[in-house]
């Protein structure tokens, strides 16, 4: 019995530790569009962490459709500081419809930035109906 309460108590312990942990969100994120197949964008940049802003910019976003009909995009980002700053960066993709294409499966990859330095952040879509596409940028933990 007494076993089985100091499990109870440390089990209870560790699920209280994980869900007082702050999410990870995304910093920065990208979201473009093909407008009528051109791949001309339509651009929306929105930055949910001012510290994150404050380290890297973005320079310039890209995108085109490949001969085989998958949407291939870059992103430069730029460190406004001297110093070496890590991120993690995914990209998501959207349909015509502006639906996720399978929501939650793309993993987070990383990057480092030297001070002063900008990096293109590239994507090909896995999925050929993908019109659009998300960026998401957050620090490396």
């Amino acid at each position: 019995m007494k076993l089985l309460m100091t499990l109870m108590t440390g089990l209870v312990v560790m699920l209280t530790a994980v869900g007082c942990q702050s999410p990870k969100t995304a910093g920065q994120s990208i979201t473009a569009t093909i407008v009528d197949g051109d791949p001309q964008l339509a651009t929306v940049l929105r930055v949910d962490d001012q510290r994150l802003a404050r380290y890297v910019s973005v320079k310039s976003v890209n995108s085109a459709v490949k001969h085989d009909g998958f949407l291939q995009a870059q992103v430069e980002v730029l460190n406004n500081s001297k110093r070496d700053y890590a991120i993690e960066y995914r990209y998501l993709w959207f349909d015509a419809n502006d639906m996720e294409i399978y929501p939650g499966k793309r993993p987070w990859q990383q990057a480092v930035l030297h001070g002063g330095e900008s990096i293109r952040l590239q994507g090909i879509s896995p999925y050929p109906e993908a019109k659009a596409f998300r960026v998401q940028i957050r620090p490396m933990p």
